[in-house]
C-alpha cells in the first residue's frame, strides 16, 4: 500500500470515529500522559506502559487516545 493509500484508509477510519462522538489525539509530551490517561476513568494501567518504567524518547514513541 503506497502513502495515498494508507491516508485515504487512515482518513475513513478517523471520520467514522468522528461521526461516532469520538476524538483520537496523539501525544509526544510525555509529561501530559498520566493526567490525560486519568482524565479517561480507566482505573487499570497496563505496567509496560507505566511513564515511570518507559525507557522511549518523543523522537521514539508516542501515545494515541480515543
Amino acid at each position: 500500500m503506497n502513502f495515498l493509500d494508507l491516508g485515504k484508509t487512515r482518513s475513513g477510519y478517523l471520520n467514522a470515529l468522528s461521526q461516532a462522538g469520538l476524538q483520537v489525539a496523539m501525544f509526544t509530551d510525555f509529561e501530559k500522559v498520566p493526567k490525560t490517561a486519568a482524565d479517561t476513568g480507566r482505573q487499570f494501567q497496563m505496567p509496560g506502559f507505566a511513564i515511570e518504567q518507559a525507557d522511549h524518547t518523543r523522537n521514539s514513541a508516542f501515545w494515541l487516545f480515543l
